[in-house]
């Protein structure tokens, strides 16, 4: 029996068939081969951190990918000044890399940040405007109760999902401010307190 392209997952999740996703993967590149930042989507690693590197971003891109993976590249890190032109950003996948520098006036579309194995100690400087925001993924992070970065939360009320899978540090959830609408929270992978 053929398999569809798109189906929905147990959990109510959408699930693109692999040849979909590429396809509409090449479908952006083809906005604009070779000007990545005038295409709405950088989902190759190589040209979100070429726009980045070279503060080439602009209002066109709606959406950045990037992936290191295991962190084994090292300590990497972007500046607020990296993500200028970038004010349309509604999706951005950090992986394993750290931002740092002032935000409140950057990524203030910015509706999913998907930031697996963000760092434990954040800049001191780290200011982000995250009052749009509405998926917030922070699986695999060295996040505990006394992260910095939950002070961060008090600000999103749109915030609807967080996932903490894999937060294997976490041994209390932190305390949620009463204004936020939390919907779903995801703990998955946790390890209970000895």
């Amino acid at each position: 029996m053929p398999r569809s392209l798109v189906e929905i997952g147990e959990d109510k999740e959408l699930c693109m068939h692999e040849i979909l996703k590429t396809f509409g993967r090449k479908m952006v590149k083809n906005e604009n081969q070779f000007e990545p930042c005038k295409c709405s989507r950088l989902c190759d690693h190589e040209d979100a951190l070429h726009v980045l590197n070279n503060s080439k971003g602009t209002e066109k891109v709606e959406a950045l990918r990037l992936e290191f993976g295991d962190g084994t590249e090292g300590n990497i890190f972007f500046g607020c000044d990296q993500f200028k032109g970038l004010q349309s950003l509604r999706f951005l996948k950090l992986d394993q890399a750290d931002i740092r520098g002032n935000f409140a006036d950057r990524l203030l579309s910015l509706r999913w940040l998907d930031w697996r194995g963000c760092p434990k100690i954040f800049d001191d400087q780290l200011d982000m405007n995250l009052k749009n925001l509405v998926i917030l993924d922070l699986s695999w992070s060295p996040v505990d109760e006394d992260w910095r970065g939950w002070e961060l939360l008090k600000k999103p009320r749109k915030l609807k999902v967080l996932e903490l899978t894999g937060c294997v540090h976490l041994n209390a959830t932190p305390k949620f401010p009463a204004s936020m609408e939390l919907e779903r929270l995801i703990l998955e992978g946790m390890q209970s307190p000895p």
